[in-house]
């Protein structure tokens, strides 16, 4: 993996969790907030994280990502960024077609205000609903 891979899967990574610290204290979650608490469930799904569901609910209710859940998301970028590279289309379905806007952000992406890095469009509707239905 590139140095420029890496780091951009540590950008998308900083906005994820920058979406977790942004959260309201009280009321309804924006759909920001549960894509990017969808994101931390799959990556702690995938490498079967022994404290998953704690870390997850850390996330929701303190605000933070914790280190191990920070890791557990570049590990799912980096095997799916590496497996995209040797033409495995198929490696962002097979965890969740709502990460395809991070892993290709350039068909849904604005730039991020703080880097002026390109980010995943918050909202990716079609795959969000899909990501529901699979857990249904």
């Amino acid at each position: 993996m590139s140095a420029s891979q890496f780091q951009q899967i540590t950008q998308i990574v900083d906005v994820i969790e920058r979406r977790l610290q942004e959260q309201p204290t009280e009321g309804v979650l924006s759909q920001e907030l549960v894509e990017a608490l969808d994101v931390v469930n799959h990556a702690l799904c995938f490498t079967k994280h022994p404290h998953g569901l704690e870390l997850w609910r850390e996330a929701l209710w303190q605000h933070r990502l914790a280190d191990d859940a920070r890791q557990a998301m570049i590990q799912m970028f980096e095997h799916l960024t590496a497996a995209i590279a040797r033409g495995e289309t198929h490696a962002v379905a097979d965890i969740c077609d709502c990460l395809d806007v991070f892993i290709h952000p350039s068909s849904h992406h604005s730039l991020d205000s703080e880097s002026g890095t390109p980010v995943p469009e918050p909202t990716n509707h079609v795959a969000f609903e899909h990501c529901r239905q699979r857990r249904g």
